[in-house]
């Protein structure tokens, strides 16, 4: 992650989770794969490229359940925290702040 090596962070925060509770499946893009089979790894910065491209996505198993106003981390699904660990995983930047609805209390810290 081209800026996580310009600006060092130590951790990340991640907005908005509850937002995906009624999805079955939500998929991430991973790659995208050129007209020529090349497989690349970050968003293309070429717009007539990004068009031409086939995104490969991973998919994950929804949780289908309300993770509004969860606090604690292991109260989260157990699909959710693998989304999460996903991410912290994809970027090498862990992630302390998960918003899990629009209160500001709603907030799992994992320090």
């Amino acid at each position: 992650m081209l800026t996580r090596e310009l600006i060092d962070y130590t951790s990340l925060n991640l907005t908005k989770l509850d937002v995906l509770d009624t999805f079955p499946i939500i998929r991430v893009a991973i790659a995208y794969i050129t007209p020529d089979g090349e497989k690349i790894t970050s968003f293309p910065a070429d717009l007539s490229l990004l068009a031409k491209c086939t995104v490969e996505y991973k998919d994950f198993q929804g949780w289908q359940s309300s993770t509004k106003g969860v606090r604690i981390w292991n109260q989260l699904p157990l699909q959710a925290q693998e989304y999460v660990k996903f991410i912290e995983s994809s970027i090498g930047t862990k992630i302390v702040y998960i918003g899990t609805g629009q209160d500001r209390e709603d907030m799992i810290c994992r320090e």
